[in-house]
């Protein structure tokens, strides 16, 4: 899905940003395993799961687990919040980092990196419509699909087909996970702050338009 909208365009590079930053911390925290990417988590669960590595099978789940209760604690808060779903999913991922932030202070890793799944299920409800998911933000793998696509219909000489916005997606996720790698190596889960204060930015920023 490719946004009309400059300004809901806008949000979704800001989220992606985002889940790229989540994503590269819990990867580094826990050694491998995403907090966004359950696709690639699936996929590690089965290879997990033949090898006979227990405690990873029920990390993987329990991750998978946290993140589809994320996205139903979204689609529940959107499809109950009208026109200002965006804004009331923003509260509610700002809430889920900040809680991951305290958790981090007193070295509760398990509470943080929970929170940060939930976070991560609920993002991707900010551009629901009645309940239904809009538009992926944790995960590019359409997004990839969407520039091969759009690639072959400019070479079949379709000059409106553009890939600039898929790219970008695609790139501002990279960006955020640049940064968390950079954060983490500096503050480690402390790096959580910036998550939550940037998510709560996102927060205000829809807050703002939804009321004008």
């Amino acid at each position: 899905m490719i946004f009309s909208s400059r300004r809901l365009f806008g949000f979704a590079l800001c989220l992606t940003l985002l889940a790229g930053f989540i994503d590269a911390l819990g990867f580094i925290r826990l050694g491998g395993v995403f907090l966004s990417f359950m696709s690639g988590n699936s996929t590690r669960l089965s290879v997990m799961s033949l090898e006979g590595s227990a405690w990873n099978v029920i990390l993987l789940l329990m991750i998978i687990g946290l993140f589809v209760i994320g996205v139903a604690a979204g689609s529940f808060v959107a499809r109950h919040a009208g026109e200002k779903h965006a804004e009331r999913v923003l509260a509610l991922v700002s809430v889920l980092l900040t809680a991951a932030a305290a958790s981090s202070v007193f070295s509760f890793d398990v509470i943080a990196v929970g929170c940060m799944t939930l976070a991560m299920g609920a993002a991707n409800m900010t551009f629901a419509k009645q309940g239904e998911a809009g538009s992926g933000i944790t995960y590019m793998t359409g997004t990839l699909v969407k520039i091969g696509q759009s690639l072959a219909a400019r070479l079949d000489g379709d000059k409106k087909a553009g890939a600039a916005k898929y790219a970008a997606l695609w790139l501002s996720l990279l960006t955020g996970a640049v940064l968390g790698t950079l954060c983490y190596g500096f503050a480690g889960m402390a790096s959580l702050w910036c998550a939550a204060v940037f998510s709560f930015g996102l927060y205000l920023a829809a807050r703002k338009k939804f009321s004008s």
